[in-house]
C-alpha cells in the first residue's frame, strides 16, 4: 500500500530545538495512523515525527486537501512560493 502525503498545518514544536520542528505547509508523508496521533515523514529534512492529527491535512489525488478549514487553506496559499493564482481544492466544513 502506497503513503498517503499530506501538509503540516502549523509550526508544530518537536523537542526544545527549533531545527527539529515542523513548519506551517511542510510537505509530508503519512507513515502510521494511530487514533489521534499520526507518525509522518517530513519531505524537507527527512526526519520522522509522532504529531495531532489535527495538525495535518491529507492530499488526495495530487488536489483535494482533507480536513482543512478555509483558514488553513488561506494560510497555506498565502506561503512564500507560492504564485498568483495558485489554488488547491478542499472538502466544505458547513456542507457535508
Amino acid at each position: 500500500r502506497s503513503r498517503a502525503t499530506a501538509v503540516a498545518l502549523g509550526s508544530f514544536p518537536v523537542g526544545e530545538q527549533a531545527e527539529l520542528s515542523l513548519r506551517l505547509g511542510e510537505p509530508l508523508t503519512i507513515v502510521s495512523e494511530n487514533g489521534d496521533w499520526w507518525t509522518v515523514l517530513s519531505e524537507v529534512s527527512g526526519r520522522e515525527y509522532l504529531i495531532p492529527s489535527v495538525q495535518v491535512a491529507k492530499i488526495s489525488h495530487g488536489w483535494l486537501y482533507e480536513g482543512l478549514s478555509r483558514e488553513k487553506a488561506e494560510e497555506l496559499l498565502l506561503l512564500p512560493g507560492n504564485r498568483g493564482g495558485a489554488f488547491l481544492i478542499r472538502e466544505s466544513q458547513t456542507r457535508r
